[in-house]
């Protein structure tokens, strides 16, 4: 009996002090010491941490928002939650509050947010906007045979992948950490594709010109609207409006500038892929977007018919600029929840625009 109990004792310690060594190689010694979950997760999804910490209670007389998407809408590039906010709150009907939780990011595509939402399911919203069409055309540049509908073929969603199938991250790292050596030494051997999300390599932007992403696009979508209905929030589905000057032939280079209005950020078109690529994917991901609204209950804002392009609104072929750009697609969005009363009356729950 003694026997046993040294060894269970020597396992306990050995565990301990693994333990304590893969947590402070993985995460560092600070917050996500404690929570590796979510500190992994939030590591890839930083924007939601923000709203991991506040509080989005049930019983909160205030109307609450959910952004969902990529650059276009994210904080840093048109600060859509604080403009939504202050357009919205003269139009409540007992003065409540309107708070707008802005989860969109950088890069992230129709997964990234559908994944995203699945992450906030003990959060409860009145009305969740998406907007995203342009980001995974990236993931169209591969060849045929290495593309995966489960975007698997891109190195981001296999780290993320593998972090969601640990949930015993919530109290342990080891098996996480077998998982991880493992599959690093397989893909040494195996060298599966692993596409960059910050762009596109010149030699394979020849692939992009299949279209791929359709399928999956829509899949993604159609998850998220049977996602919302299930937990009895309202989403507002928004169509891609990106701006190609008429008769320009744009180059990725720093003399696309003249054709925009002079932001000091912009992004070239090359991290997309090639320009006829990407607008036949925008054009592709905008049809299933509105097919899936014909067959689907859902809120739709066709924003790319409602958005005005001029030069001096766009930063580059998506991107908005603040003064103008920014505000004046915060306004379409500000008319079309009022001109419905998505937040105010329930009867207009499913109210279209066509």
């Amino acid at each position: 009996m003694k026997k046993v109990l040294m060894y269970v004792t020597a396992f306990a310690v050995y565990f301990l002090f693994f333990e304590i060594v893969l947590r402070l190689f993985f995460l560092g010694f600070n917050a996500g010491f404690f929570t590796p979950y979510k500190s992994l997760l939030t590591k890839h999804y930083p924007e939601l941490l923000p709203i991991f910490d506040q509080e989005v209670k049930q019983d909160d007389n205030a109307k609450k928002i959910l952004i969902l998407g990529g650059s276009v809408v994210s904080t840093n590039w048109s600060h859509l939650e604080t403009r939504l906010e202050t357009l919205l709150r003269p139009y409540s009907p007992d003065k409540s509050a309107i708070r707008v939780f802005n989860a969109a990011a950088p890069a992230n595509s129709s997964l990234d947010n559908l994944i995203k939402y699945k992450l906030l399911a003990d959060y409860n919203f009145d009305l969740v906007l998406y907007y995203e069409a342009i980001n995974e055309n990236r993931f169209n540049n591969v060849p045929a045979n290495l593309f995966k509908e489960d975007y698997s073929h891109v190195e981001w969603y296999r780290d993320i992948y593998m972090i969601l199938q640990h949930p015993d991250l919530k109290y342990t790292i080891l098996p996480y950490t077998l998982h991880y050596i493992y599959r690093r030494v397989n893909e040494l051997i195996t060298k599966p594709a692993s596409l960059n999300m910050n762009g596109v390599h010149e030699k394979d932007m020849v692939y992009g010109s299949e279209i791929k992403t359709s399928s999956p696009y829509r899949k993604n979508i159609q998850e998220l609207i049977n996602l919302a209905n299930s937990r009895n929030q309202q989403l507002l589905l928004m169509s891609y409006a990106p701006f190609f000057p008429e008769g320009v032939q744009l180059t990725g280079s720093e003399t696309d500038e003249k054709y925009f209005g002079g932001c000091k950020f912009r992004s070239s078109i090359l991290i997309w892929g090639d320009i006829t690529n990407v607008k036949k994917g925008i054009a592709a991901h905008n049809k299933e977007l509105r097919e899936l609204v014909a067959s689907n209950k859902v809120n739709f804002l066709d924003m790319d018919q409602a958005m005005i392009r001029r030069k001096d609104y766009y930063c580059d072929i998506c991107h908005l600029r603040e003064e103008t750009g920014a505000q004046y697609f915060a306004s379409i969005i500000k008319d079309h929840i009022v001109a419905k009363q998505l937040l105010w009356q329930d009867n207009q729950r499913y109210a279209t625009v066509k």
